[in-house]
């Protein structure tokens, strides 16, 4: 299978940013589930939407009264999200990588986007800076389709196993404390295990001494 180059995919989301919503069911399945089983938080927290896409999940949380930060490597999308999101909402043009704000978030959410990342150090880069951007006690929430190995799905397409991501996430200090089952059915709050989409909840336990996960 011959990879994209990475600009060659950026052009791909660019060009499919202004109808992407319409296809984007599952993603929006899976996100408004995530604002149920999302642990308690203050009434107003800090949060991260990285790889925010046209900012659907970014609006749903700063609906719950957050202030949300949502970034994205799509010029367009972003310009989408600017145009249309409200004043608890702030948008910015950049890769899960390259993010650095000048303050921590009480919870980073990245919904199906590490699994467009087709670069191994890309995705290590990725996961290890957003780790680095959440607060002692805070939470990074993660969604890629649940496999003991990795897979690749496509040109533009590549899970990694559930021991790569919990490899990493604690050599950053994190405890997994969830996996949550996409299903329709599922009743809101329900934390647990499952296959296909899952979403893994991870935990910065109060007190754990931080980390400079910046770089490899």
């Amino acid at each position: 299978m011959t990879r994209p180059s990475k600009a060659r995919v950026r052009q791909s989301f660019e060009r499919a940013a202004p109808t992407y919503d319409s296809a984007a069911t599952v993603q929006r399945h899976i996100c408004h589930h995530l604002a149920d089983c999302l642990p308690a938080m203050p009434p107003v927290s800090r949060l991260l939407d990285a790889g925010c896409g046209k900012g659907h999940f970014s609006r749903a949380l700063a609906g719950y009264g957050h202030r949300v930060d949502g970034i994205d490597a799509s010029p367009a999308a972003v310009a989408l999200c600017q145009e249309s999101g409200g004043s608890r909402e702030s948008y910015a043009v950049s890769t899960l990588a390259s993010w650095r704000p000048a303050y921590l978030y009480d919870a980073a959410i990245c919904v199906d986007v590490l699994f467009h990342l087709m670069d191994d150090a890309d995705w290590l880069d990725s996961v290890r800076n957003l780790a680095s951007l959440v607060r002692l006690g805070g939470s990074l929430v993660l969604a890629d389709h649940d496999s003991d190995e990795d897979r690749v799905w496509s040109a533009y397409h590549k899970t990694r196993a559930r021991s790569r991501y919990n490899e990493v996430l604690a050599e950053a200090g994190f405890e997994v404390a969830a996996f949550i089952l996409d299903q329709a059915d599922l009743p809101p709050g329900h934390c647990a295990r499952g296959g296909g989409h899952g979403p893994v909840i991870d935990h910065r336990p109060e007190g754990f001494e931080e980390l400079d996960v910046h770089t490899l």
